[in-house]
This record gives structure tokens, sequence and C-alpha cells, in this order.
């Protein structure tokens, strides 16, 4: 898996990856604890399988497309903060990642926003940096 990290400014930090596949597996855990319309996961703790299983029957028509359905990710250092606090029952690779990840940007500022997307997919980074601004600067 390559990604890279970089800032984007004050507080905002952009994880940008190769392929999609790999952005979505290390993002979606954190991401779903924080916006999903599933209140099964929203703030909860939650396996892989189980998520997989409701997103594909929820989303996929019975397939987990999650990481081709989402270009972009946007979620607040408190929220990745609370989500790696209730424990992860399943870690994986990415889960692994998105630690590092989230300890290289907590690094250089206690509070950050993190994003998420391909790399040279600047539209994406712009919508998602709006999340960003929307979020520390309110």
């Amino acid at each position: 898996m390559k990604y890279t990290v970089r800032s984007l400014g004050d507080r905002i930090f952009c994880a940008e990856f190769d392929n999609e596949f790999d952005l979505a597996m290390t993002f979606w855990r954190c991401q779903e604890f924080y916006e999903s319309p599933n209140l099964s996961f929203r703030g909860k703790r939650f396996t892989l399988v189980d998520y997989m299983k409701w997103y594909s029957e929820a989303h996929g028509s019975g397939s987990f497309t999650h990481p081709s359905d989402w270009g972009g990710f946007n979620i607040p250092s408190r929220v990745i903060t609370a989500c790696f606090r209730k424990g992860i029952p399943d870690p994986s690779k990415y889960d692994r990642a998105m630690r590092n990840i989230y300890r290289a940007c907590k690094d250089r500022s206690p509070l950050f926003y993190l994003i998420g997307a391909l790399r040279g997919q600047g539209k994406v980074v712009a919508h998602e940096i709006a999340h960003a601004y929307w979020s520390l600067n309110s």
C-alpha cells in the first residue's frame, strides 16, 4: 500500500493513495464511526465483516462496493481518537495504516482534520478541504 501524508495548511492534512481500494479501506472504519447512517456503527465498536454484510445489503445489491463508491474522506482528529479508544476488535493492515497516519499528523498538531483522496484528484481534495474549514473555523 502506498500513500503520502502532507499538510494542506493550518491543521489540515491529506493522505493521498495510489488506488481507491487502499484509500477506502484505510478510512472506512473511522469514517463510519463518525458519520454512518446506520446507528449500529456510528460511535460504536464494530467488525469489518458486520459492516460489509450491512453495506452489501443496503448499498451494493449483495456485493461490498464501498471501495469503489467513495472518492474522498474527511474526519476530525477527535473522531479518530474516539474510534481508536473504543478499540478495534479485528485490526487489519488498513487500521494500522490509519493509526500511523493519525500519529504522524498528531505529532504536528494535537487537533487537526484529516482528509483522504486518490493522488491527483484535486477536485476531491478541494471538496474535502471545505469540510475541514467548516469544522475547524465554524
